[in-house]
C-alpha cells in the first residue's frame, strides 16, 4: 500500500494490510482532491487493462479532480465530504466497461 506521510496518522482505525489485499482500487485522497494512499488494486487495475504508465502518472499528491468530469465532479465531491465530516468511508460501485 502506497501511502503518504503526511496522510498515514488519518489511517489508524483502518486495517492496511486487509485494504492493500482488497481486489478492487482502494484509495485515499486529501479533502482538496490530492492523492494520499492506493492500494495493490489501483496498480493492478491499471496493469491488467494496458496501462501500467498511468501508475506512474499518477503518484501521490496528483489531484484526482483532474481526470473527473466536470458535470460528475458534485457527485464525488459531495461523496468526499461526507466521508470526511462524518469520519466514514465512502464507497461507490460503478461499471468500467474496459
Amino acid at each position: 500500500m502506497r501511502v503518504g506521510s503526511a496522510f498515514e496518522p488519518l489511517l489508524g482505525a483502518f486495517d492496511l494490510e486487509g485494504l492493500d489485499a482488497e481486489a478492487g482500487s482502494v484509495f485515499g485522497i486529501f479533502t482538496d482532491g490530492r492523492l494520499a494512499c492506493t492500494n495493490d488494486g489501483w496498480e493492478r487495475f491499471a496493469r491488467d487493462n494496458g496501462a501500467p504508465e498511468l501508475v506512474r502518472g499518477w503518484p501521490l499528491g496528483r489531484n484526482v479532480y483532474e481526470v473527473i468530469p466536470p458535470d460528475l465532479q458534485p457527485f464525488y465531491r459531495e461523496g468526499w465530504e461526507w466521508a470526511s465530516e462524518s469520519g466514514n468511508p465512502w464507497s461507490h460501485s460503478y461499471e468500467c466497461s474496459t
